[in-house]
């Protein structure tokens, strides 16, 4: 079967490690066939012209292509069919496009997030050739019901758990010790096992950080709704941390540290020549110290590859900080250099799977300490279209 859109929309796939709705490319979208279905729209060869003009309309037709995925499309060719769920992108066979032109375009464009295999990509011109007239508003059975939870009627917030999975990558780039390993492994659990799109208050290592809970996951809902690209107010967000973490707390002592914490922050992200590396790994909440981190360095990659001794951050408010910086993000943007292949296909597959099924989810730490999801090491890996 194959999923007929555009360059640009297959390169959001790719990074997304999966196929899914027109509601899925949440950031900039491309029309294509997805306005005709609700799910993942399929079809087969040979394409006809009025398909081919509309997947590649806002973009020339130099730009069409076709993703070929594993499986049978219910159907006669040029017929829309839909499939429903998200189709996991290790089921992508190929990717057709209609020139050797369109295809050394496609190869030698660099993209961060997103590293092309230049094996995957063919020049098929016969593919989208002509061939009759095919109504395209005909659309055939679904093949397969959609897991996600927009198939109970639901709607749901393909930003946020975009955002959820770059906060689960930032766990576990920050896992280079027992202690984190541990957290990265129950938050990665907690959030991807089965499909979520909010953020859990972080797993508990003591009874006495709950104060570090509800600012993290203040912060990272607080950095989830940010535009660090278009709109950055750090003010604004560290005021919305301490609004949010406030409500999440009942006790006096609890909410006198949070605002103690928060409006230090407050203060050194309005006055960032004012930061010195933090002293000491036990005073202060380690959410808020990674919270002044990332609205001091935003990118992800900055944060991983600044220099500790500069900071003063200890392995916890690390891993903190780099989980904040994911769902300030969101996965699909990072650079493929910094996500791991093996974490985004287990999420998409819980994601493909449904919430009623975690089998085939399991992470733990290997012998030689590396995070594994289902016996594969979490190590970055490149993501290749």
């Amino acid at each position: 079967m194959y999923v007929l859109t555009n360059r640009f929309n297959t390169i959001a796939f790719a990074a997304a490690r999966m196929i899914g709705p027109a509601e899925m490319l949440f950031r900039k979208r491309y029309p294509d066939l997805g306005d005709l279905v609700e799910g993942v729209p399929v079809t087969a060869p040979p394409f006809p012209k009025s398909l081919v003009e509309r997947a590649s309309a806002a973009s020339g037709p130099q730009s069409v292509v076709a993703i070929e995925c594993v499986g049978a499309t219910a159907g006669p060719p040029g017929a829309v069919a839909d499939f429903g769920g998200p189709v996991l992108w290790t089921e992508v066979v190929a990717v057709h496009v209609p020139s050797d032109a369109a295809r050394r375009s496609l190869v030698m464009t660099r993209h961060a997030n997103v590293e092309i295999d230049p094996r995957l990509v063919q020049s098929t011109p016969e593919l989208f050739t002509p061939a009759g007239h095919s109504d395209p508003t005909a659309v055939v059975d679904a093949t397969r019901a959609a897991a996600y939870p927009r198939a109970t009627g639901q709607a749901f917030d393909w930003h946020s758990w975009d955002a959820v999975r770059g906060a689960a990558n930032g766990m576990r780039l920050g896992a280079q010790s027992d202690g984190t390993r541990a957290r990265a492994a129950a938050f990665i659990e907690m959030h991807l096992s089965t499909p979520s799109a909010q953020f859990a208050e972080l797993a508990p290592t003591t009874t006495a950080d709950h104060c570090d809970r509800a600012v993290f996951t203040a912060a990272c809902e607080a950095l989830s709704g940010s535009d660090a690209k278009s709109r950055w107010r750090p003010s604004e967000i560290a005021e919305a941390t301490m609004s949010r973490s406030l409500a999440l707390v009942s006790d006096d002592d609890d909410r006198r540290a949070i605002r103690v914490n928060l409006d230090r922050v407050r203060e050194l992200a309005r006055s960032p020549e004012s930061f010195e590396p933090f002293k000491s790994p036990t005073r202060g909440l380690a959410s808020a110290k990674a919270l002044l981190l990332v609205l001091l360095r935003r990118e992800l990659e900055r944060i991983y590859g600044w220099d500790r001794a500069m900071t003063g951050a200890d392995p916890e408010t690390h891993q903190l900080a780099l989980a904040m910086a994911g769902a300030l993000r969101g996965v699909s943007r990072e650079h493929w250099t910094m996500r791991s292949t093996a974490l985004d296909d287990a999420a998409v597959g819980a994601l493909v799977r449904g919430d009623s099924d975690t089998a085939g989810f399991e992470v733990h730490t290997g012998t030689d300490g590396e995070l594994l999801i289902n016996g594969v090491p979490t190590t970055s890996n490149a993501l290749r279209l």
